[in-house]
């Protein structure tokens, strides 16, 4: 599941998150639905369902799925729900009374099918590779194709660049295992030709 907490009032940093969200999801190849569901929660107790509703029309149909998806919810709630998700999830945030606007990182959660944290993605901009990575690590198995969890093993998330980078050692050994199954094919080939070869020789004597 992806997770972000924004507000919908918000001049800028959330639309943009949540625009770039939207848009990676959308070309990462994963479907709504099928390999991942969302839920976007508002920080802001005072702001209701219908601006929730608004804010979903619009990105749902940036993501050109129906804007009455049951896969994708945008909600709000009470400041003791807001204040417990928050803690849980480890976002930080408070309310500035002077610009009445809150001060917020911009980061999407990706939870586990238990409700566990696996990863976090930092920013405004989320490449399309690290958002399907994180997909399919959140997965465990069950999200993407082989090809995809294939991937998964020679790409780690690297917590100082906050991106997904190549794994050597997994290159390595994926290197090795090539080398062995290529060494394997061609012994088994020149084994069965040695075979064929005996059995002629047999039949000619």
């Amino acid at each position: 599941m992806v997770l972000a907490l924004v507000y919908y009032r918000c001049p800028q940093l959330c639309n943009l998150t949540l625009s770039s969200l939207t848009r990676t999801l959308r070309d990462s190849g994963m479907k709504l639905g099928r390999d991942y569901r969302a839920v976007v929660v508002s920080i802001d107790p005072t702001e209701t369902s219908r601006e929730a509703a608004e804010a979903k029309r619009g990105h749902m149909q940036a993501l050109g799925v129906s804007p009455t998806t049951p896969d994708w919810r945008f909600a709000t709630a009470a400041e003791p729900e807001i204040q417990a998700l928050a803690k849980a999830t480890g976002f930080k945030y408070r309310y500035d009374p002077p610009s009445k606007q809150y001060a917020h990182p911009s980061v999407v959660f990706m939870l586990a099918e238990d409700g566990r944290l696996s990863r976090y993605l930092y920013g405004i901009e989320y490449p399309a590779r690290d958002m399907k990575l994180a997909l399919v690590e959140a997965g465990k198995g069950k999200v993407g194709t082989a090809f995809d969890r294939v991937l998964l093993t020679c790409f780690k998330y690297d917590p100082a660049k906050r991106s997904y980078g190549p794994y050597v050692l997994a290159f390595i050994r994926l290197g090795a295992l090539l080398v062995f199954a290529t060494l394997v094919v061609l012994l088994t080939v020149l084994w069965r030709q040695d075979l064929k070869l005996k059995k002629r020789r047999g039949a000619t004597a």
